[in-house]
């Protein structure tokens, strides 16, 4: 091999790297819509599951639980926006607070970016803040707590809105 010589090329050309960057700057711009959507919904289906859990947990303490008086449900559950919260018959407050309560026996609160009542999840509460209460059977209860009047008709409403659906462990 006297006299020729041979060149190899090492890495990549700038017009590679271009089209590189170009092909992945396409693909964010694509992509970046879809994440987008998709935490979304998985912050909807936190919420809706929260609801279902604080259905739950309603009804295991009412179940679990005697009245304090005759005319007092065992178990509350207070609905707003932006929280949810459980109570016993014999703390029930004064009205349904929008925010996570210390009384509560169980309460969350709903992220800024998915309120528990939007029409994505279903807005089966009519107004800013509901209640659901039970009785000692675990069935619906007539009661108000405040100015507002509880629903018995608010977990069939759920169910008929399928937002049971994918909360329920198998």
């Amino acid at each position: 091999m006297s006299g020729s010589m041979e060149l190899t090329q090492r890495g990549a050309t700038l017009m590679e790297l271009m089209v590189t960057l170009v092909i992945l700057a396409a693909l964010l711009v694509t992509l970046a819509p879809l994440t987008g959507q998709w935490l979304g919904r998985g912050q909807q289906r936190a919420s809706r599951c929260a609801l279902v859990n604080a259905i739950d947990m309603t009804r295991g303490l009412a179940l679990r639980n005697l009245p304090a008086a005759t005319d007092t449900p065992p178990a509350v559950l207070c609905l707003s926006p932006t929280a949810l919260n459980v109570y016993r018959g014999d703390r029930l407050p004064s009205a349904c607070p929008s925010s996570p309560d210390a009384r509560a026996v169980w309460s969350t609160a709903a992220t800024a970016a998915s309120p528990f009542f939007t029409p994505a999840n279903g807005a089966v509460v009519p107004s800013a803040t509901a209640c659901y209460a039970l009785d000692s059977a675990g069935t619906p209860a007539d009661a108000t707590i405040g100015a507002t009047s509880c629903d018995p008709r608010l977990e069939s409403r759920l169910i008929k809105d399928a937002l049971y659906a994918n909360c329920r462990f198998k």
